[in-house]
């Protein structure tokens, strides 16, 4: 399946405008075959997690991801959806940790928004569908500098 020429030009917009200002960088490139799936960059600090990710699942999406981050476990997260080319978002999450709940709230285009609230962990990580890599990457580094053989 080739990639579509939308989806390249938003790849590449993303690899070339994002900006150098964090401690640490670097891009994802998901294959899933030969076929691309997604291409991510991100910018991590020592509080905060930020991912501009171009998906395709099942059509080309734009997604902002950003994650607060507080003794090294994340306190708040937030994603925003978009078409490429477009400001107008098709969906967007917030969700916070407090205590031992996560409170979210999630619009979907024109419909009302959602909130709900459920028990969480200290230390849980929210991890959307479209699977931000540099998430997953934290998590990894976590793991093996705790010589643990489980993050759980």
């Amino acid at each position: 399946m080739k990639p579509s020429l939308t989806a390249l030009l938003a790849s590449l917009t993303l690899l070339v405008s994002a900006p150098a200002l964090a401690d640490e960088s670097g891009s994802f490139v998901v294959r899933l075959g030969l076929d691309t799936t997604s291409v991510e960059t991100y910018h991590r600090a020592a509080n905060r997690l930020e991912i501009d990710q171009v998906g395709r699942a099942p059509r080309v999406l734009q997604r902002h991801f950003v994650y607060d981050l507080g003794g090294g476990a994340m306190t708040k997260f937030s994603m925003v959806v978009t078409p490429p080319g477009s400001t107008t978002p098709t969906q967007t999450v917030e969700a916070a940790l407090a205590g031992d709940s996560l409170r979210v709230r999630t619009k979907s285009g024109d419909a009302a928004a959602q909130t709900s609230s459920v028990a969480a962990p200290k230390g849980m990580l929210i991890v959307a569908l479209s699977s931000p890599w540099a998430a997953y990457e934290g998590e990894i580094e976590r793991l093996q500098k705790s010589k643990r053989d489980s993050a759980l």
